[in-house]
């Protein structure tokens, strides 16, 4: 009897032993696949059978159970039930961190994810991903007029509209805001993901019918295929968003191909655009005062202010080469302001001395960023009151 009870503790003290680790490789388990292999092989264990072959799983019901084992068994099924549980929970929260949540598309981590992937495998010769980048025109007029969940219904169709037009292997995603992302891993040219880049932007022509109306969705596309060599995610992504403004630029819901011409412009428009922020800062400006003529008598009817950027370097720079960027990027605001005060001291200065009756009047052109401000009367005023003006002088 006592060589019984001492097989007995040993077969006790294995089954302690099969539970720790088995415990411990549950933890370590990275997905539910890994839980099921490791709750089979130490069941397996447990019930003194051989190790089970790989992708067979063993039950607790394929055997009879022995007394002496049955507490173990429950142990290591609560054990796996705690494990499964945790496993399903980080894939869902896997699956939330790649997933846009409005869409269901992919969002940019995924994107950047799958797109590094492509350029991986492109590197050992499995073929060249290209990248097609879509924003949504006048779209924020949607959300202006119907509402922003009139604007995410239509961002849900738009989804629903590029997962049509995607083969196997294929990757929507959405960026952000109106911005979408397709991925294609293979390509077999320009050609194949131009057609493809004209499908997606025809099939967005089609009218929405959100909130009891018809909207247009369409979008501008711009393509970027990778070209082997030293490519990174953020460049293509970089340069498929320059195509797309391109697009934009060449009239919208179209589509453009990514040249390094885009890429030259785009680092010009940025050294024009600090160098114009500089001039902000140091005034570099000038006045140039245009006149205005009665035709009948030939008088001075009054004068018109027109500013002129005076570069270090290249001169007297004309507004039709600086005026629209300084308008894109909230620069004509103070430009405008000092336009404003230059041409106050001036008029003020040539009344005093050239006292002409009437006085000819001089005007100052404002852009629509100036009329947006609420404090242009103030602009006004204190460019007034700078310059020596009083009312009725």
């Amino acid at each position: 009897m006592a060589w019984q009870s001492r097989a007995a503790q040993r077969r006790a003290t294995g089954r302690e032993r099969v539970l720790a680790e088995a415990g411990s490789a549950l933890l370590a388990a990275p997905d539910a696949d890994a839980v099921r292999r490791v709750a089979a092989a130490a069941t397996a264990r447990l019930l003194g059978l051989d190790p089970p072959a790989e992708g067979v799983e063993v039950r607790a019901g394929d055997e009879p159970v022995p007394a002496e084992a049955r507490a173990a068994m429950d142990s290591l099924r609560a054990q796996v039930a705690v494990a499964l549980e945790r496993a399903e929970l980080a894939a869902e929260l896997a699956r939330r961190a790649s997933v846009d949540p409005l869409t269901g598309l992919a969002n940019r981590t995924a994107l950047s994810r799958r797109l590094r992937e492509a350029l991986a495998a492109e590197r050992v010769g499995a073929g060249a991903p290209a990248l097609l980048l879509l924003d949504l025109d006048d779209f924020k007029t949607i959300n202006d007029s119907l509402g922003h969940s009139s604007g995410d219904e239509v961002l849900r169709v738009v989804a629903e509209r590029l997962r049509s037009c995607l083969q196997p292997g294929d990757l929507a995603a959405r960026l952000g805001g109106d911005e979408f992302a397709v991925l294609v891993p293979r390509v077999g040219g320009e050609a194949e993901v131009v057609a493809l880049g004209e499908r997606l932007a025809a099939v967005l022509r089609t009218p929405v019918t959100v909130a009891g109306r018809e909207v247009l969705a369409r979008a501008s596309v711009g393509v970027r295929m990778a070209r082997g060599g030293d490519e990174d995610p953020e460049r293509l992504l970089r340069d498929a968003d320059m195509a797309m403004y391109a697009a934009k630029t060449a009239g919208r819901a179209g589509v453009r191909v990514f040249d390094t011409a885009m890429h030259t412009r785009a680092v010009q428009r940025l050294d024009f655009e600090a160098a114009l922020r500089r001039a902000v800062i140091r005034q570099q400006f000038t006045v140039r005062y245009q006149p205005v003529v009665e035709l009948g008598g030939g008088g001075l009817a009054g004068l018109e202010a027109l500013v002129r950027w005076d570069h270090p370097d290249r001169g007297l720079v004309m507004p039709g080469e600086f005026v629209a960027l300084a308008e894109d990027t909230g620069l004509i605001v103070p430009i405008g302001r000092w336009v404003l005060h230059a041409a106050c001291q001036a008029a003020r200065d040539w009344q005093r001395r050239f006292p002409l009756q009437p006085h000819p009047f001089l005007s100052v052109n404002l852009s629509v960023r100036q009329l947006q401000q609420p404090d242009l009367l103030e602009d006004v005023a204190g460019a007034l009151d700078a310059s020596g003006w009083t009312r009725g002088s």
